[in-house]
């Protein structure tokens, strides 16, 4: 961890600058909440982060993370931060975008008024995995990055509110995609997936589709004929599973393509978590 890195606090000394950064968070804590739920959970998120940049000594980023908690409790909305706020490198830049793209995504269709909960635990979670990528903190980056990619996932699966809004006997428009992700050279599903097909059997019985489609996907890491045997193996995991929860299986397609159509562009042999994935796709 960089001690005191773009310090911004206006105190001299190490044990005042410490002691004006537990002031400020204590001074947060105090603040009355008066935005939604969504806010609610950015400003408790926020908290928490500002409080573990102060154990790290890291009062840069206590500072910022308390001011974000502070707008959050007076409903004030604003984005996670960008790629460019942090010094990052390209290859963190080229996993970070993406994820913050989906997150963009996510929000702009309603997910902060559907699932409030676990979109501020993303949003949070994007901002923490930005700062210890910055620090290249391997620990750090590993649980927010774990932290950010299952409650994103929550986050898509809730309807917008469109949907929620229209009578039964109206069509509702299609939910999704969602992605199944995996380990690498793994075709196993983690406790974050079953969570998610459990949401997707049940946005099925409201959506009205005539069939779900799995797409399975891996990184650039092994061959070319290995890594489409392997995807097949993935999306083919996500529908025995679906039809363990009582899915129609005649109403699911499988699909295969391998390292052929990855959402991060890496080099050839080069893992990535983010093109280790089923997509699961509604259709009518």
């Amino acid at each position: 961890m960089a001690i005191l890195k773009k310090l911004v606090l206006p105190c001299l000394g190490l044990s005042l600058i410490g002691g004006c950064a537990w002031i400020e968070i204590a001074d947060v804590e105090r603040q009355s909440n008066e935005g939604t739920a969504f806010d609610r959970g950015l400003y408790d998120g926020y908290l928490e982060l500002s409080r573990k940049e102060y154990g790290n000594w890291d009062f840069a980023d206590q500072h910022r993370f308390a001011n974000r908690a502070r707008e959050a409790a007076a409903g004030n909305r604003f984005e996670p931060e960008e790629i460019s706020f942090r010094r990052l490198s390209d290859a963190q830049v080229a996993e970070l975008g993406p994820a913050r793209d989906r997150l963009m995504a996510a929000l702009a269709n309603g997910a902060a008024e559907t699932n409030p909960k676990e979109s501020a635990r993303a949003q949070v979670n994007f901002d923490c995995w930005m700062e210890e990528a910055e620090e290249n903190d391997e620990a750090g980056i590993a649980e927010c990055r774990g932290a950010f990619f299952e409650a994103v996932q929550l986050a898509e699966a809730a309807p917008p509110p469109a949907e929620m809004a229209m009578a039964e006997e109206q069509m509702p428009e299609l939910p999704g995609p969602y992605y199944v992700m995996f380990g690498f050279d793994s075709a196993q599903l983690d406790d974050k997936a079953d969570a998610l097909l459990d949401k997707v059997v049940d946005l099925w019985d409201r959506a009205k589709a005539k069939r779900i489609v799995l797409t399975g996907h891996t990184d650039l890491s092994g061959s070319r004929d290995y890594n489409l045997a392997l995807s097949e193996r993935r999306a083919e995991m996500v529908a025995m599973t679906l039809i363990d929860r009582g899915f129609p299986a005649r109403d699911i397609a499988i699909r295969a393509r391998g390292q052929d159509e990855p959402v991060v562009q890496t080099n050839d042999g080069e893992r990535s978590e983010l093109n280790r994935r089923v997509e699961i796709a509604f259709e009518r």
